[in-house]
């Protein structure tokens, strides 16, 4: 091995370095790069300069020996740590259209390179190679020349290992958690899947507990094998919903440690309680890191199987983080409900748990739970009932432990815990300080009570040049600013003054340039809710409003904006201000943060003056982002963070003890009633299933502006009663949602052509719901004209442009309509905008669903699933994937089913559509409890009336919780009490009918009335009990017309005329033989039909 080759391979590494500057550069400006990065970034120029000090030294090498192999194989590992990672720069600079966000090309590079989350970290790999660049200016050739070189290489290590320690760019597996092809859950979707997947073609499958063979004849059809709908997770969790959060250091609590250590090894729990431990203390104190350090301590992994943590702060977060429980904890084997939970679910799911688990409920607040009794913490409702479990909670409360829970007193910083915060920004130690810093430091604690919190805020301002010094003038400019913060929060000495004065002088260590703006931004992020802030609701709003009385808006809509917006929040994160999340929990492509609870305070105190202004800010901010992605799919949990933040904007500005009329006038004033901005939250509650919630704002507001004098042809008072048929028709109120749709029509020359399209979809998708088939055909055919006639002229537009022949043959049936309907339509209207010439794409997808479904109910399979198919191609191609788009597939699904009785391509796209709803709606979204419906059905077409009850069971739960005493729950009924009927258990299916007649009475639902009655003189008929049966009679016949009756069930239609005849014709001595020849003449119609 000669220095020449050496030379070569020195050479190759430092052209890898400059490639990866160069990739380094174009990803530098992403929202969404994880801080390691930016430090791995910061490291490579140190490398390229130490490798061309090294390349200039390499002529006093000899020939090969001993000493220059191990060197060659030095560089070689060096080259190789660069190469993997310029693979993930490249991959990340490229992006991928198929993957959501960075996280995720980042992990999937990682994997394709056969590294685990740990060692595939680009600061695991960077460190790698600084390792081999360590060794090389050790060597004898190097080390006299590269002395410099050497130092600053250790200081770049110590300093990565940091980065890796407290903001790892991807997650820690749990040990022995990345196996290939681990498989387990219902119908074996696939978790933890490194390897490459296999479909299963035949043989055994496993399938909730029953092992089923491919080829096996189920029911009266046959279902074949299909490929599985495949989950692939980056771990396989035993941490739920821990959070991922940047922070300056974490100082062991070694006291405070060890007692929870202790209190939890000697609890006792009762019979079926959990211990509880709760940890108190005023806020600042550092309660969240020490529970947090002690869910990932050894302790606590020698002691629990599964950690859980929850956002306390308000009975909304909690029941917010339980929903991300139910989220995660849906398709794995934890579940016994085929996989699927909701979140009321939850605590009796972890009950059942034979292993020990930990549940932390952080930052709880006994007065946002509203509870009535106070005798009751009011979180107890969350607690499951388990002596395996123990509850950790971190409370500001110190009353929490009267209720006979152990406590810990959380105490403010010992001197040394103290010192070591303080020092760690300095990088000091004891050893190396002057005489005068110890007491120094001493005076500033004392100052800041110990308080860990404002002890980082000043060890992040000070320079460190001269620490005994920079501490005397900062303590002067503090007692200076002191008098100010006083005067202008009306606070009175004590510690609370000091704190507050703290992170006033953080604001003044701001760089200048975006002082002012980030201080906007920060004020402005304490006025939303105290769970996740996504930087993309800043750039959105900044993106549409140009308020140049806002500085931060200005910065924002340049053309550096995203840069500038990285800038100020890496700034803030920097002294404290914030805590910078990591791990992929924000929106693809942007940065996401919280506050700390005490910093919150501290923001809206010194704003008191300007808190209208800035909650206006931040309501409006809501609003633009909720209107902005209204047709856009996010993750599940950024949707709860958005509820968590629209139920606070609410409760700010709508007073709690008024009722919804009068709490619209706001701080003295009326809301913009013109363009409500209640109205994008209450769209958003809707999209989110919190359909009373809609309602209840949708219905007051419209009462609020008719109060006002606003009429209601009014343009946003037609979007608004769209926008509550529609609310009414999600929560299964067909009758209440035609009554809406048909108010409207009064006003319909006031519509412009995307509202009338609207109100005609919404009245045929009501009508047809309603059994009124020939109405909704006809409103169907007027709705659809509108797109041949405006601006979309589908039909006249060439095959190969959009439609094959098929398809725009079923557009023109449903042009069909009588002459009557041409002067009952509008025909002329304003020019649509580009956004409205998109939602026609939408409502035509919406259309084609409706008459599918309408064709299906009128006996025309075929023909549903034709319209079905197109509405699925037409929703791929020109609309965002998304519910709409679901909901066309989940259609398709009982299309197939019913028309081609292919029950496993039916149950491939209901996975399909199952997976999808899980990741985005989360497991309690009426579009996965319709999914769920879909896998019932099924399963019970299939013969597995077990499976098949099991799915309508969970829906049954839920459906109450979610849409209230609606149709809907009677319809659970029915099925539940179907799959007992197909079972021969007819008392048991009895009995769930008329608990369903029970409901439908209540409900006054002509159409559940009818459906209640069917299946009733279904099992009456089966049992031979006619005296039973005959009562009900007129009614099935009067349901739907005949042919369409005898089309969708030859069978039972024949069979209750023939008995009807027999007992009519019974009577009459000769009217057996009529009988008989009338039945056989109905039994060859009937195949004929």
């Amino acid at each position: 091995m000669s220095g020449f080759e050496i030379f070569g391979a020195i050479t190759g590494a430092i052209a890898l370095t400059e490639t990866l500057l160069k990739l380094y550069n174009a990803i530098e400006t992403r929202n969404d790069l994880p801080e390691a990065f930016l430090e791995v970034g910061k490291r490579l120029p140190l490398a390229k300069e130490t490798l061309e000090l090294a390349k200039g030294l390499t002529d006093g090498l000899k020939d090969e020996n001993q000493e220059t192999r191990a060197l060659k194989q030095n560089l070689d590992d060096c080259h190789s740590k660069l190469s993997q990672l310029q693979e993930i720069f490249e991959q990340i600079s490229k992006g991928d259209a198929k993957e959501k966000s960075l996280v995720d090309v980042y992990q999937k590079v990682v994997r394709r390179l056969k590294l685990d989350n740990k060692s595939g970290r680009v600061e695991a790999l960077m460190k790698g190679a600084l390792d081999s660049l360590q060794l090389l200016t050790m060597h004898r050739a190097f080390k006299d020349a590269m002395k410099t070189q050497a130092a600053d290489v250790s200081q770049a290590k110590e300093e990565l290992e940091k980065v890796a320690m407290e903001t790892p760019s991807l997650p820690d597996l749990p040990e022995g958690t990345r196996g290939d092809n681990v498989n387990y859950g219902e119908i074996n979707r696939q978790f933890a899947n490194w390897g490459e997947q296999t479909n299963i073609e035949g043989g055994q499958w496993h399938i909730a507990g029953a092992y089923i063979h491919g080829d096996q004849v189920l029911g009266d059809m046959n279902i074949n094998t299909y490929n599985q709908s495949t989950y692939v997770y980056s771990e396989r969790q035993s941490y739920y919903g821990l959070p991922h959060i940047s922070v300056s250091h974490v100082v062991e609590r070694v006291q405070v440690q060890k007692a929870i250590e202790d209190k939890f090894s000697n609890a006792v729990p009762g019979s079926n309680k959990p211990a509880v431990l709760v940890l108190h203390g005023i806020g600042g104190l550092g309660k969240s890191l020490i529970a947090l350090n002690y869910c990932r301590s050894k302790h606590a992994l020698m002691n629990y199987q599964d950690v859980f943590w929850v956002d306390a702060s308000s009975k909304t977060t909690t029941v917010q983080g339980f929903k991300k429980m139910a989220s995660m904890l849906s398709g794995t084997d934890k579940v016994a409900h085929m996989g699927h939970i909701t979140h009321e679910m939850i605590t009796s799911v972890i009950a059942q748990w034979s292993s020990r688990w930990l549940l932390v409920f952080d930052n709880y607040n006994p007065d946002d739970f509203d509870n009535e009794n106070t005798n009751d913490p009011g979180i107890e409702a969350f607690f499951p009932e388990s002596k395996e479990g123990r509850i950790l909670i971190t409370t500001r409360d110190s009353e929490l432990g009267c209720f006979g829970w152990d406590s810990i007193e959380i105490p403010t910083m010992t001197k040394e815990e103290a010192l070591d915060l303080f020092l760690h920004w300095r990088r000091r130690t004891m050893d190396n300080l002057s005489p005068k810093v110890p007491s120094a430091c001493s005076n500033l604690f004392k100052m800041l009570g110990n308080l860990p919190l404002a002890i980082d805020h000043v060890a992040q301002a000070l320079p460190g040049q001269d620490l005994a010094s920079e501490i005397d003038e900062y303590m002067q400019m503090f007692n200076e600013r002191k008098g100010m913060v006083r005067e202008t929060m009306n606070i009175e000495e004590g510690l609370m003054l000091n704190w507050y004065t703290t992170y006033e002088c953080s604001i003044l260590e701001l760089p200048r340039v975006i002082a002012k703006a980030s201080v906007q931004i920060l004020t402005l992020s304490a006025f939303l809710g105290g769970t996740t802030i996504h930087g993309n609701f800043f750039q959105r709003y900044a993106s549409v409003i140009d308020d140049k009385s806002w500085l931060w808006i200005q910065l924002l809509r340049t053309t550096e904006g995203a840069k500038k917006f990285r800038e100020m929040v890496l700034a803030l994160s920097k002294k404290t201000l914030i805590l910078l999340h990591t791990g992929g929990q924000g929106l693809p492509g942007g940065i996401s943060f919280s506050l700390h609870p005490a910093i919150r305070e501290w923001l809206q105190r010194r704003t008191e003056a300007n808190r209208t202004a800035y909650l206006d800010q931040a309501t409006k901010m809501m609003s633009a982002f909720c209107r902005g992605i209204s047709d856009t799919m996010i993750p599940f949990t950024i949707q709860l963070d958005i509820l968590v933040h629209l139920d606070t904007c609410l409760s700010s500005k709508l007073s709690t003890d008024k009722t919804m009329e009068d709490s619209l006038v706001l701080e003295g004033r009326k809301l913009d009633l013109d363009r409500p901005i209640i109205l994008d939250f209450a769209s958003f509650y809707r999209r989110c299933s919190r359909l009373e919630d809609a309602k209840r704002i949708q219905w007051n507001l419209l009462l609020e502006r008719r109060k006002a004098g606003i009429r209601d042809d009014d343009p946003a008072s037609i979007n608004l009663q769209l926008e509550l048929g529609q609310s009414l028709r999600d929560n299964s109120e067909i009758q209440a949602a035609m009554e809406c749709y048909e108010a409207l029509r009064e006003n319909e020359d006031k519509f412009d052509s995307v509202q009338y399209c609207q109100m005609l979809i919404g009245l045929a998708d009501a009508n047809d719901l309603l059994m009124r088939h020939k109405e909704a055909r006809r409103q169907l055919a007027m709705a659809v004209r509108l797109f041949e006639e405006g601006e979309l002229p589908l039909v006249k537009l060439e095959p190969r442009h959009i439609f094959a022949g098929k398809q725009r043959n079923l557009v023109r049936m449903m042009l069909k309509r009588t002459d009557s309907d041409a002067t009952s339509q509008r025909d002329s209207f304003p020019p649509l905008s580009a956004s409205q010439k998109q939602y026609h794409w939408r409502l035509l997808v919406k259309a084609l669903i409706i008459r599918g479904r309408l064709e299906s109910n009128t006996g025309h399979p075929l023909l549903a699933h034709e319209f079905l198919i197109a509405a699925r191609e037409i929703g791929e191609r020109f609309c965002e994937i998304d519910n709409l788009t679901l909901e066309a597939t989940m259609s398709l699904a009982g299309s197939i089913l019913i028309s081609q009785r292919q029950p496993g391509k039916a149950m491939e796209l209901a996975m399909e559509v199952m997976g999808k709803t899980e990741e985005w709606n989360g497991p309690d979204h009426r579009m996965t409890l319709g999914a769920l419906t879909y896998i019932g059905m099924i399963w019970g077409k299939t013969g597995h009336y077990s499976l098949a009850r099991s799915c309508f069971q969970i829906v049954k739960e839920h459906a109450k919780n979610l849409l209230g005493e609606t149709a809907g729950d009677v319809l659970n009924e029915l099925v539940i009490g179907d799959t007992y009927a197909a079972e021969e258990d007819y008392a048991e299916a009895e009995k769930q009918y008329l608990f369903a007649k029970k409901k439908s009475d209540k409900l006054s639902e002509p159409i559940m009335e009818r459906a209640v009655c069917i299946s009733l003189f279904r099992v009456y008929m089966v049992q031979g009990r006619f005296d039973d049966a005959w009562p009900l009679t007129f009614k099935v016949l009067g349901t739907f017309p005949l042919v369409a009756v005898l089309r969708v069930n030859k069978v039972f239609v024949t069979l209750a005329v023939l008995v009807l005849l027999n007992m009519i014709l019974s009577s009459i001595s000769s009217g057996f033989y009529i009988a008989i020849g009338v039945s056989g003449a109905i039994v060859l119609v009937a195949r004929w039909l």
